[in-house]
């Protein structure tokens, strides 16, 4: 008892898991709080909630990959007149993984096998006796060797000698090709799976450590059941698998879509499959690249919700009669909490979202939580050379930075040529007053480097514009050539025309000194532009008649510990700070101001010198800000002056989305 918590209980040093039970502890006290103890929890976990930051990177640099691997594959298929069907985009991925090879025999497998149906996919151990249709149970192998295996391991099968296959060779083969799967090979396999829990094991239950760290906590919070132990608590942690079958059995699958199409967020046509490869294959990119809804997190809360012992129980009874390669009929699952018009329910649950203000609330709202730590980029990678400062606007520089000519960027490259007049009228009071010289650009003779500059790059405008002109519009087959591909080889023509592999771009920046100069009067060895903000600080002057006004804290400043506030320096005070995520309260019609209120989620902050650029999203809006804003109910505020007319208030709530704390009204 005398040990330390961390000496008794255990200590968990992953800190996204840490902070996902923590999150997990605060929300269950708060519902506990606010509904009594509940008689059952059911609870899913996130499939990569213990990985660490390299493992999640890993993972999404893979699904990158596959994703570009699917398009390439729906183009063979469709070469071969095939369809880019599920079943055979998996058929194309295992034939990748295994080399074009039989997993059973070793022979070839070509793409016509597979689009003739000549090449099957085999579940290694049967379907039947897992339910386990992960590729690590997939194999592609013959029509013929399909038929020899049948439903049993490929031990049974093979390991008598079937086919004139020696099990030696099998195992080499499978070593050699899919080593992690090798286990499945084994005399034992399926009893093994067996021993660790079977079908109910592996759906019902998330065995993981973390599982068993939150069952064990939500334990004590439920209701004690009578006629049961004292000990005995129902938390059901779900696997993500059996939550993804059951979406797809209960016909949910394609909710989001359908809302987000109603909602006119999607274009419908883009789920039409076209018979032209390139086509077919711009459009799944596309789908590959759509933002789905939030909600989609609840629906998921609702298909755990559903999910008991008994109709797990009633899974395990089916496979046997391998009912759920169908979608079953769930008439007969009278533990199912609903009927025919499921489906329809829960698209009226996840639609509705009731007028703000009102005595009728949402039923359901998306709310994120807030960052408040101060740990983004303290400032942009590049490096700027300065030309000087922008007299009058003290931190504003005309800077400049080197952008390649043999490897383009995304973005104009031709616009980035050009030399702004902002640029030129700052160069020219800087020559006026005499402070180009704090930089030494232009030497003894600014206005002589100046007009060279000038000269110099409209004659490397024009000799782009010349290449870019050159370049056909069409390949030799008659396809359009893409722009970035144009531009791509006038650059190239450019390089061999005039030896230049990069140029300048000339811009005002606002920059900071990183590392100062050596001595006193030199230039700064490196500045760079503030690459985040951290917050927005909302204040009032002190004067007779007070005035509200704006500071934008960038990262940089924020991680400063001799930084402190505009209002604090000249005593003003303080209205409310706000980051990315929290929640403004605004006035909806600045002209009345009894309109009505309404509450928005602070998507992003941008601004300097006073000024402000802020985008903003109904809170039961899941979309991204600046998608809101070009849609539905999202605004963009650029002004201090009618960021102060909608009578701004910070709204704090707590975990569970209720209103904890409101700021002053200063208006």
């Amino acid at each position: 008892p005398a040990d330390p918590a961390e000496v008794q209980y255990g200590r968990i040093p992953n800190p996204v898991v840490h902070l996902a039970l923590n999150q997990l502890r605060k929300l269950a006290k708060a519902m506990r709080k606010r509904h009594g103890a509940p008689d059952r929890i059911h609870i899913e976990l996130g499939r990569d909630l213990n990985k660490s930051a390299e493992e999640r990177e890993a993972i999404d640099i893979q699904i990158a990959s596959n994703r570009k691997n699917n398009i390439a594959w729906v183009k063979c298929l469709m070469a071969k007149r095939g369809r880019p069907s599920r079943s055979n985009l998996r058929a194309m991925k295992l034939h990748f993984l295994q080399g074009g090879k039989c997993l059973y025999s070793g022979a070839t497998i070509t793409i016509d096998d597979i689009v003739t149906g000549e090449a099957e996919v085999d579940h290694i151990l049967p379907y039947e006796d897992t339910m386990d249709d992960s590729l690590a149970n997939l194999a592609l192998c013959k029509r013929n060797m399909n038929g020899i295996k049948k439903k049993r391991t490929p031990f049974e099968a093979f390991s008598g000698g079937a086919a004139e296959r020696d099990y030696a060779q099998i195992l080499k083969d499978v070593e050699g090709s899919r080593k992690n799967i090798l286990p499945r090979f084994e005399e034992d396999a399926l009893e093994k799976f067996k021993r660790d829990g079977g079908i109910p094991s592996r759906f019902l239950s998330d065995t993981r450590y973390i599982a068993k760290i939150a069952r064990n906590y939500l334990s004590y919070l439920l209701k004690p059941v009578e006629g049961k132990d004292k000990q005995w608590r129902e938390v059901v942690c779900v696997s993500g698998q059996l939550t993804a079958k059951m979406r797809h059995e209960w016909g949910l699958t394609d909710v989001i879509k359908t809302i987000m199409i109603e909602e006119g967020r999607l274009d419908p046509a883009l789920f039409d499959q076209s018979d032209d490869a390139d086509k077919e294959a711009d459009r799944r990119a596309k789908i590959g690249k759509i933002r789905w809804d939030h909600r989609h997190h609840l629906l998921d809360a609702i298909v755990v919700g559903c999910i008991t012992r008994r109709d797990v129980q009633l899974i395990n009874t089916l496979l046997g009669r391998d009912k759920l390669r169908e979608i079953p009929d769930l008439a007969s699952v009278s533990s199912l909490p609903w009927g025919d018009n499921f489906r329809s329910k829960v698209l009226e649950f996840l639609r509705f979202k009731g007028p703000l203000g009102e005595k009728t609330q949402p039923v359901t709202r998306v709310t994120l939580k807030p960052e408040h730590e101060t740990m983004d980029r303290l400032h942009a990678e590049t490096n700027y050379g300065i030309i000087c400062g922008v007299p009058g606007k003290p931190g504003q520089y005309v800077a400049t930075s080197y952008q390649e000519l043999k490897k383009p960027r995304s973005g104009d490259l031709r616009q980035k040529m050009v030399l702004p007049d902002s640029v030129l009228a700052a160069i020219d009071a800087a020559i006026a007053d005499g402070s180009i010289g704090d930089h030494s650009w232009g030497g003894n003779s600014p206005e002589q480097a100046l007009r060279e500059l000038k000269k110099s790059r409209q004659i490397l405008i024009n000799t782009f514009d010349v290449a870019l002109e050159n370049q056909s519009t069409h390949d030799a087959d008659g396809k359009i050539v893409g722009q970035s591909i144009r531009i791509e080889k006038a650059c190239d023509s450019v390089c061999m025309e005039t030896g230049q592999r990069r140029f300048r771009q000339f811009e005002i920046k606002s920059l900071v000194s990183v590392k100062g100069p050596l001595f006193e009067g030199a230039r700064p060895i490196r500045m760079v532009a503030l690459s985040a903000n951290d917050r927005l600080v909302y204040w009032q002057t002190k004067d007779d008649v007070p005035q509200e006004k704006v500071e934008i804290v960038s990262t940089f400043d924020a991680n400063n510990p001799e930084f402190s506030e505009t209002w604090e320096r000249e005593g003003g005070t303080l209205i409310f700070r706000a980051r990315q995520g929290d929640i403004l309260e605004l006035l909806e019609d600045i002209e009345d101001p009894i309109a009505a209120r309404k509450l928005y989620c602070l998507g992003s902050i941008s601004g300097e010198g006073g000024r402000l650029d802020i985008e903003l999203k109904p809170i039961d809006e899941s979309r991204p800000a600046i998608e809101v804003r070009k849609t539905l109910g999202g605004i963009r505020i650029q002004s201090v002056g009618k960021f102060s007319k909608m009578r701004p208030r910070l709204v704090v709530l707590d975990v569970d989305g209720r209103v904890s704390w409101l700021s002053k009204n200063r208006n």
